[in-house]
């Protein structure tokens, strides 16, 4: 399985391209580049598999596609993806941490700044993303704040992770096109959880609707994506109703 460093190393090499990593600073976190480091725009991605799994070939490819095709477009595009901590070895909210760790690196330290910034994720990395929306909203007691000089560019998640009680009727009956069964989702998110109590940070789907004002003052667009028989269409949905940016 290794780690998100060395397959994107893996993948890296056979594109024949150059790895390009850093180390965000105060947190021995690796960050990975697709693309030039100089792009005008930036993307921080966080990868899915249940905070259990490294991100692999699939992602990398993703990402490259996207700067590839915006670059021939004439558009200056990358992304810098975090390997964050995989549980059980650590525990929430140590990955959340990261994720506005890394946002501060980006916001703060990279040069030359780049002209936008935004977030990315799928899956568990999707619920990352929200939890870091919500940190920069009202800051995680654990983590230190972080208030940006201007807005994220947007933030957008593929079916997001978003909430751990799993017990609607699609849950019940099963998604015919999910990786990963209840069983297993059951125990990633114990092993993530660790002994952290229920929080909006962990699962975004349990901030009320209150707790996402002033949102447009962080990031000027959002975007969810899900699939129509997956299980956590439900929860996707009751969290995005939730959402307004305006």
């Amino acid at each position: 399985m290794g780690s998100t460093a060395s397959n994107y190393s893996t993948y890296m090499n056979a594109k024949g391209a150059k790895a390009k990593k850093i180390i965000v600073p105060g947190t021995n976190t690796t960050g990975m580049w697709i693309g030039s480091p100089n792009a005008d725009t930036v993307g921080l991605y966080f990868h899915g598999g249940g905070f259990a799994l490294p991100g692999g070939n699939d992602m990398f490819k993703f990402l490259s596609d996207i700067t590839e095709a915006a670059s021939t477009s004439g558009k200056s595009l990358a992304f810098l993806v975090l390997q964050y901590d995989l549980a059980p070895g650590r525990s929430y909210p140590r990955q959340l941490d990261q994720c506005v760790e890394l946002l501060r690196y980006a916001s703060e330290t990279l040069t030359p700044a780049p002209k936008q910034l935004f977030l990315g994720g799928d899956s568990a990395g999707g619920s990352l993303v929200f939890g870091t929306l919500l940190h920069l909203l009202q800051p995680h007691p654990e983590i230190a704040p972080l208030k940006l000089s201007r807005p994220l560019r947007a933030a957008f998640a593929c079916s997001p992770w978003v909430d751990f009680d799993m017990d609607s009727e699609r849950y019940r009956q099963g998604g015919a096109s999910d990786a990963a069964g209840i069983d297993t989702l059951r125990s990633w998110a114990k092993n993530y959880s660790g002994a952290s109590a229920e929080d909006r940070w962990r699962e975004p789907a349990k901030a009320t609707a209150g707790s996402w004002e002033g949102l447009s003052e962080v990031v000027d667009e959002t975007l969810i994506t899900a699939a129509r028989k997956e299980m956590m269409l439900d929860d996707i949905t009751a969290m995005s109703s939730k959402i307004t940016v305006s």
